[in-house]
């Protein structure tokens, strides 16, 4: 039985022997594409700890949306925007956004 643990610190994110050597070592770029790639990478939890889904789509998972690193963004709106049909509503500075 081996006993695997992962820092999951966003960059760079490694993945330690149970002696404490890092086994892989994953760098990523600001937006979570990977930049560089050492060793063995056990685990599909990685960039910022969460779910990678690149080798079948090509997105993270952050719990209720999908992260596109390739494009710097998410593939959904954020629900709890009020006003989500007003563009200006998405940047997030209140009321004013909504009277001219």
């Amino acid at each position: 039985m081996h006993n695997r643990y992962f820092e999951l610190s966003p960059q760079p994110s490694a993945s330690p022997r149970r002696v404490g050597a890092a086994s892989g070592v994953q760098r990523y770029t600001a937006f979570g594409e990977v930049r560089s790639r050492s060793g063995e990478m056990p685990t599909v939890y990685q960039y910022t700890g969460q779910l990678s889904q690149m080798e079948q789509v090509g997105l993270y998972h952050y719990g209720a949306r999908w992260f596109d690193p390739a494009g710097a963004c998410f593939t959904q709106a954020d629900t709890l925007v009020p006003g989500v049909g007003n563009p200006l509503s998405w940047i997030g500075l209140g009321k004013e956004t909504t009277t001219p």
